[in-house]
């Protein structure tokens, strides 16, 4: 399984429409937004952690409603756009807005 920059996560995720939300934790809420309006999906990512690997990843999948690391990748890496996401987690019922 691939690791990956935390920069190159935040990037994308907010390139595909999710929103940071700072907390008490050492960890930072990303949601969800579809057409300005939060979403029921969100994940987490570390303030201090400057690589993600297997473990996180694994997490970060579930999180997201994802059934496979392929998935992820292509979330990660772009392929998959923000309107290919919310029609890929619309078609699991996932997505509540």
């Amino acid at each position: 399984m691939p690791t990956y920059k935390t920069r190159k996560i935040v990037a994308s995720l907010t390139k595909k429409g999710f929103s940071p939300k700072k907390g008490k934790s050492k960890h930072i809420k990303y949601t969800l937004y579809v057409s300005g309006k939060k979403t029921s999906i969100f994940t987490w990512i570390s303030h201090g952690l400057d690589e993600y690997e297997d473990r996180l990843l694994n997490a970060m999948k579930k999180e997201l409603h994802l059934e496979s690391i392929r998935e992820l990748d292509d979330l990660i890496e772009c392929p998959m756009s923000a309107e290919s996401l919310v029609s890929l987690l619309e078609a699991k019922g996932k997505l509540k807005i």
